[in-house]
């Protein structure tokens, strides 16, 4: 019984002189799943996002760093007719780093 779900994204990256580059993202997506379905295995809710990075690259060597925050909606199976009745709402947030070298080439 689940639906159609819809999704939008969006970006930007800004090289900012010859070493800098800057990034940020949005996005919203639609859960499929209902919510008489909604259980503990598959807490499924609608998200929105927020994305940040920047690289820096020197030659062959790179350094990019990256940051998001997920808030997940709040979701209240009660009076759904869900066998689990429950009420959550969650938020991730994640940082990574990652190094790099380019083998040959320019």
């Amino acid at each position: 019984e689940w639906h159609d779900a819809f999704g939008l994204r969006g970006g930007v990256r800004r090289k900012v002189g010859d070493a800098w580059s800057w990034a940020a993202g949005l996005y919203f997506d639609d859960t499929p799943v209902p919510r008489r379905t909604a259980d503990p295995l598959l807490p499924d809710s609608d998200r929105v996002s927020a994305t940040g990075g920047a690289t820096w690259t020197h030659r062959r060597f790179t350094v990019d760093v990256a940051a998001q925050v997920v808030r997940f909606q709040a979701l209240d199976t009660r009076e759904s007719g869900n066998a689990f009745v429950s009420r959550y709402g969650a938020s991730v947030v994640s940082v990574s780093a990652s190094f790099g070298w380019r083998w040959g080439g320019r």
